[in-house]
């Protein structure tokens, strides 16, 4: 009995294992409510992932977000739609929250490798999205659209169709950068 159950009991560590893996994608999903697509691109990469894609010669669209950002919350989606649109097969994103208040040392060299190329700021902002080639920031965009601020209350509403059709057209002007 014991080597059977000692198998029922590997098995099912095995299956768990599994389910929780296919499950990774559904993150996304969970985290942004507003990201509808279940067959989006986005590939939730770690800081070392994102710093050694920063060193190479991938073309490639990095997000830095975090779903508590309500900035982030409405952009999610259209950069998803625009890259897809763009033909772009994944976007890497990085939940920057953590490591950005911890200032770990990976949040740090990312910051340092990143700073001049999206403004100097005293950190990463989120959302911030930016398009690399060959090790080389192409082009980035920090936030929605200028008109998307908190209102008298101090909260974001949901952005307008003339401000989702201008984050669009950012976002599009942002991922033809070869």
């Amino acid at each position: 009995m014991t080597t059977i159950r000692r198998i029922n009991t590997l098995l099912l560590v095995i299956i768990s294992i599994f389910f929780l893996c296919s499950c990774e994608g559904d993150n996304m999903l969970n985290e942004y409510q507003k990201l509808n697509d279940k067959n989006h691109i986005f590939k939730v990469s770690t800081p070392s992932e994102i710093f050694e894609l920063l060193n190479n010669d991938e073309k490639a669209i990095i997000v830095f977000s975090f779903p508590e950002c309500p900035w982030c919350q409405e952009a999610i989606p259209y950069i998803n739609e625009i890259a897809k649109e763009q033909d772009y097969n994944v976007v890497y994103y990085l939940n920057i929250l953590e490591i950005r208040e911890s200032k770990t040392d990976e949040y740090n060299a990312i910051y340092e490798r990143i700073r001049y190329d999206i403004g100097n700021p005293d950190k990463i902002n989120a959302p911030t999205v930016i398009v690399i080639n060959n090790s080389k920031v192409l082009g980035y965009h920090i936030d929605t659209v200028e008109s998307h601020v908190k209102n008298e209350n101090n909260v974001l509403l949901p952005m307008t169709l003339e401000q989702a059709e201008e984050l669009r057209n950012i976002y599009r002007e942002l991922f033809r950068l070869n």
